[in-house]
């Protein structure tokens, strides 16, 4: 599990613990090795099917398309996202 940066602020307190530099990192560290086996402390998995999962960003993907290669691509007149395949 990642200990999380301060400046990235998106992040929820359930996906990691924050740490400015190596003067709080120790205690941060500290924090989320004691917290890592106490379930529902935190949830990484949960925050990014939440924000980042397929359908969020498949509708992300679609907009992108849309908006920057709608002169190459022809998608169907319903599509409302895309879910990337292959990966």
């Amino acid at each position: 599990m990642p200990i999380q940066s301060r400046t990235n602020r998106a992040q929820s307190k359930k996906t990691g613990e924050y740490f400015h530099d190596m003067r709080d990192f120790r205690q941060s560290l500290e924090k989320l090795m004691a917290g890592v086996n106490v379930p529902g402390t935190y949830e990484p998995k949960k925050y990014m099917d939440a924000y980042f999962g397929d359908q969020k960003q498949g509708v992300r993907l679609f907009n992108f398309i849309v908006e920057n290669f709608s002169h190459k691509v022809k998608l169907p007149a319903n599509t409302h996202g895309l879910l990337p395949s292959g990966a």
